[in-house]
C-alpha cells in the first residue's frame, strides 16, 4: 500500500513538473497568467468569470446580466455539459484569481488523466514502471496538451481508461454468461474405433454447471505463487515422458514407470508461478493454464493405457500384442478426482443406421 501511494505521488509530482515546463508555468507570476488570449481561450477565460461571478451554476441557465446584453448575454445557445467543471473553477477564483484558476483547471485535466489511466492500468495488473509511463503519455498526448484551456470541455480524456474498462467489465460477464451456460445435451469427445478412450464432458439438465471455483482457483494459485517450477520445465519434462512412456510402441515396464513419473510432473505443476500477472494479453498465464490442461490429457493416457491390456487402434502393447474383444470391448472413462478409471459398454445397436460389425483391422 505505501509503495502504490509513493508511486501515485511520483506520478502527481511528474504532471505538475511536465505541466509547468510544458506551459512555461516556472515562476509564480506565471501562474497568475492565462495560457493564452486568443481564440477559444477568450471565451472559455469568459465562461470561468461568468462562475466566479456566480452566473454559471450546474442546472440553472447561463446567464450574466451584468454585461447589459440583449437577453441578459443567454449562453444558452449550445449544450453546456461542464457545468460542474466550470462552477468548480469558479470556486476556485474566487478564492484566488482568474489566471491561477485557469492554470489550476487545466492541471486537473491532466491529472485526472494520468491518474485514471494508472488506476486502471495497475487495477488490469500492470506493472509499476509501465503504469506510471503509460499515464504519463496519455496524461499529455498531443491532441489534449495543444487543445489548451481554449477546448477544456473537449481536451479532458480522463474517462476513456474508465470507460474502456466498464466495456471490459460488461463484455466479459456477456460473455462469460454465454458461454458457460449449462445447456440440454451431451458433449463428449470420442474416438470412432470401439473401446478407446473417452473423454466426457456432460451439461445435461441435472449436471452440476462448468466448475468455476476450480478454475478460480488455479487462476488464484498462478497470482499467489511467487516461486517455484518455471512452467517451461515442466512441460518439457511432461513432454519427453510422454514420448518415452507412451508412445505408440508401448512396453509394460515403460507404462508403470510413466504413471509415475507423469504424477509427480502433475504435483509440479501446482506448484508453478509466471513472473507476469497482468490479464491483459499474458501469453504466460494462458501457457500455464494450458500445462494444466496437458497434464490431465496426460493423465488420462497414460493411465488408461496402462490397465488396457491388449492392443487396439493406435495402442500396440508388446506384452499383449492381439486384440481383446471379449474382455476389452468397452469404452474407458477416465476421472480426474482420484485418478479412477470406470468403463462403459460400446453401443452395438444403433437407432438409425446399420451396425458395424467390429473386426480386426489387417492391411
Amino acid at each position: 500500500m505505501l509503495r502504490e501511494a509513493s508511486a501515485v505521488a511520483l506520478l502527481v509530482a511528474l504532471v505538475v513538473v511536465v505541466f509547468a515546463l510544458g506551459w512555461q508555468r516556472t515562476s509564480a507570476e506565471r501562474w497568475q497568467l492565462p495560457t493564452r488570449y486568443s481564440g477559444d481561450d477568450v471565451h472559455s477565460l469568459a465562461l470561468l468569470k461568468a462562475a466566479r461571478d456566480g452566473n454559471l451554476v450546474p442546472l440553472v441557465p447561463l446567464r450574466a446580466p451584468e454585461l447589459g446584453a440583449p437577453n441578459a448575454a443567454n449562453w444558452n445557445g449550445f449544450l453546456r455539459q461542464h457545468k460542474l467543471q466550470w462552477y468548480a473553477g469558479g470556486v476556485v477564483a474566487r478564492a484566488t484569481s482568474l489566471g491561477l484558476a485557469s492554470n489550476l483547471m487545466l492541471l486537473g485535466t491532466h491529472l485526472l488523466s494520468a491518474l485514471a489511466f494508472y488506476g486502471v492500468a495497475r487495477h488490469l495488473r500492470s506493472c509499476r514502471e509501465w503504469a506510471l509511463t503509460g499515464a504519463l503519455l496519455f496524461a499529455f498526448a498531443p491532441f489534449m496538451f495543444w487543445r489548451g484551456f481554449g477546448h477544456l470541455t473537449v481536451a479532458p480524456c480522463w474517462p476513456i481508461p474508465l470507460a474502456l474498462l466498464a466495456l471490459g467489465w460488461c463484455a466479459a460477464r456477456t460473455i462469460t454468461s454465454s458461454s458457460f451456460r449449462s445447456v440440454p445435451g451431451l458433449t463428449e469427445r470420442r474416438p470412432r474405433r470401439h473401446g478407446q478412450l473417452q473423454l466426457v464432458w456432460r451439461t445435461q439438465r441435472g449436471h452440476r454447471n462448468a466448475p468455476f471455483a476450480a478454475r478460480r482457483a488455479r487462476l488464484a494459485r498462478l497470482d499467489a505463487n511467487a516461486a517455484g517450477e518455471r512452467v517451461v520445465d515442466v512441460l518439457t519434462d511432461l513432454r519427453r515422458t510422454m514420448q518415452a512412456h507412451c508412445g505408440v510402441f508401448r512396453f509394460p515396464d515403460d507404462l508403470a514407470k510413466g504413471v509415475e513419473k507423469v504424477k509427480d510432473i502433475a504435483a509440479r505443476a501446482q506448484r508453478t508461478f509466471i513472473q507476469d500477472k497482468s490479464k491483459v494479453f499474458n501469453t504466460a498465464r494462458v501457457e500455464a493454464l494450458e500445462l494444466d490442461n496437458l497434464i490431465e490429457s496426460a493423465l488420462s493416457t497414460i493411465v488408461s493405457a496402462e490397465a488396457r491390456k491388449e492392443s487396439r487402434g493406435a495402442q500396440a502393447r508388446d506384452d499383449f500384442p492381439e486384440r481383446d474383444d471379449k474382455n476389452w470391448m468397452k469404452h474407458t472413462l477416465w476421472y480426474k478426482e482420484g485418478n479412477r478409471l470406470a468403463y462403459k459398454p460400446v453401443h452395438l445397436k444403433p437407432m438409425t443406421v446399420e451396425a458395424f460389425e467390429p473386426k480386426k483391422r489387417t492391411y
